[in-house]
Parts: C-alpha cells; structure tokens; sequence
C-alpha cells in the first residue's frame, strides 16, 4: 500500500514512519526511499525493524547508502527513536 502511504500520509506533520519492509528495504528502491524521506523529513522516519522477517543490517546498510546527508542517515539510525521514547 506505498502509493495510498505517499499519498494519504507522507508529509502530514503529526505521522511518524518506519522504515519497515520485508523482506528488504532495497526492494523500495534507493530513488523511491530517498524521495519520500525528502517529502517527509528526515526527522519524522524511524529505522523500522520487523525482525524476524527483515534482515537489520542489510537495511541500515542501504539506508548508510542513500544520497542523503549523514545527519539525515544519523537520525533515521537512531535519533529519532531517542527522541520518540525520551533517551
């Protein structure tokens, strides 16, 4: 259901995404990733886990591979999971 996603809920200020995607992430595709993340912000994705199903470090790899900035990369990693649970 990405195409209702993008359309209903990327870039609505008070929605929180993971990046969830069994079995890889990759299979969104970096240009496909890296454009939602830009609507979206950078502070309002979550690296999304749906272990046992998806392989983490495969997917925090190709997040690491995106063209985004490292800050973008830093928060999506982990800062905004901080953030969210108050660490």
């Amino acid at each position: 259901m990405l195409d209702e996603s993008e359309r209903e809920l990327i870039g609505e200020k008070n929605i929180l995404i993971d990046t969830t995607w069994p079995p890889e992430l990759k299979e969104v595709g970096a240009q496909t990733l890296t454009a939602i993340i830009n609507k979206h912000g950078p502070d309002k994705v979550c690296f999304g886990t749906d272990f046992p199903l998806a392989d983490m470090a495969k997917d925090s790899q190709f997040i690491e591979g995106l063209p985004i900035p490292d800050s973008a990369k830093e928060r999506i990693l982990g800062e905004n999971f901080r953030e969210l649970v108050g660490l």
